[in-house]
């Protein structure tokens, strides 16, 4: 039977909000699931069968695990090594030019390495680099007879190092900015730097020397405050003191995925991974929106070997609890992994009432998500077709006036 344009009308309006209605009921039931499936990070192991076998124990109850491989391997080349050495060869070339008489365009180069590179370099430790910049540019102010500027030029020097100049290799001029330069540090005296972050683990250093608490004491001139957490993008403050106290409150954002792996390449690097293990797993499993993460190691007790499992709190990477459970003599680790689940999450399994399943098939149906799919589309075509049904029995009355 055909349908009137009415009907057609009424179709069209009634559809696209049942369609809209499923959309929204299986977004929420999707995202329940998921918020379920998802509510486990395991790290901490590249052991290969201890991770599939920790995977099978937590997909049967409905938790999925994720394994981020963020230091497998060897650490990949720092990025900023390339950058560095273009600058130290910059600033060899500067040099080259002072001592053949350039001075002008030794100070020009010193200059635009300068403004261009010195937050680069404090962001990721290079103070010695830095300061030698900033000595050179001073060196060649002083020999232009822009003796203000080339102390101040020390003074910033100074502040990262306290060095001496060698008297027979720079002309007069020069010595005597310098000596002025480290007179005025000398006498003028300190102020204090508050530096507050709510940022869990993060560091504080100043002119690259870490910072014990919140504040210290500074001598005048610009220093550069750098604060760092792991798992969250370092903040890199130039602050010049001058007679009065200053108060940072940096706020740290988290890092990228690519952030993230260089900070843990770094680590790597200087052989601090381990120490950081609980430290790295709560980074990663904040980036990914997670509220806690699972350690997982197999390590070698006086009684022979055991799992280790550390559950950690993403926010603070607190840990929340740990059990070790040792491996039986034949080997199998599937029963020491049962036995530490019941442990740690009592609410999934309970010992004596409620079997562990031992495969992923054994989930709820409800739990699924295309189930909750299925239903939705199945409500949506018996409504629009109880729609049409409705519309095509309705009687038209046509009213008829005689003329």
């Amino acid at each position: 039977m055909a349908m009137s344009s009415r009907q057609h009308s009424v179709l069209a309006r009634c559809l696209p909000r049942a369609v809209v209605l499923h959309l929204l009921l299986s977004a929420t039931f999707i995202r329940s699931a998921r918020a379920v499936e998802d509510r486990l990070l395991l790290y901490g192991t590249q052991d290969p069968e201890l991770t599939a076998a920790v995977g099978a124990q937590f997909e049967a109850l409905g938790i999925r695990i994720i394994v981020p491989p963020i230091d497998a391997g060897e650490p990949a080349p720092r990025t900023t090594d390339s950058t560095v050495q273009t600058i130290r060869t910059a600033l060899e070339s500067a040099k080259q030019l002072y001592y053949a008489a350039n001075v002008s365009r030794s100070e020009l180069s010193l200059r635009t390495l300068l403004q261009s590179y010195r937050e680069t370099l404090a962001q990721i430790g290079e103070f010695d680099l830095l300061r030698e910049l900033s000595f050179w540019r001073g060196i060649a102010l002083a020999k232009l007879g822009r003796s203000e500027e080339a102390q101040a030029s020390f003074i910033a020097a100074l502040n990262l190092n306290r060095d001496v100049l060698d008297a027979a290799r720079f002309p007069p001029q020069v010595l005597e900015d310098f000596s002025r330069a480290a007179r005025l540090l000398e006498n003028t005296p300190t102020e204090r730097l508050e530096v507050e972050t709510a940022t869990p683990g993060a560091v504080v250093t100043v002119d690259g020397k870490p910072v014990t608490g919140t504040s210290t004491t500074l001598g005048s001139g610009p220093h550069w405050v750098v604060v760092r957490a792991l798992g969250y993008a370092p903040v890199v403050r130039r602050v010049r003191m001058a007679g009065s106290p200053i108060r940072l409150r940096p706020t740290l954002t988290r890092a990228s995925p690519d952030e993230l792996k260089a900070q843990v390449d770094e680590l790597q690097r200087r052989g601090l991974l381990e120490r950081n293990r609980v430290a790295v797993a709560a980074a990663w499993g904040r980036q990914r929106g997670h509220a806690e993460v699972l350690v997982v190691r197999r390590q070698h007790s006086p009684t022979g070997v055991e799992l280790s499992f550390t559950r950690v709190r993403c926010a603070d990477a607190r840990p929340l609890s740990r059990v070790t459970e040792p491996i039986a003599g034949g080997g199998r680790i599937e029963p020491a992994i049962r036995r530490a689940v019941l442990r740690l999450w009592p609410d999934l399994a309970v010992a004596g009432k409620r079997r562990m399943p031992s495969t992923a098939s054994e989930r709820p149906i409800y739990k699924r998500w295309w189930f909750w799919t299925t239903i939705g589309v199945i409500a949506v075509g018996s409504a629009a077709a109880a729609t049409a049904v409705a519309l095509s029995e309705r009687k038209t009355v046509i009213d008829v006036t005689p003329q």
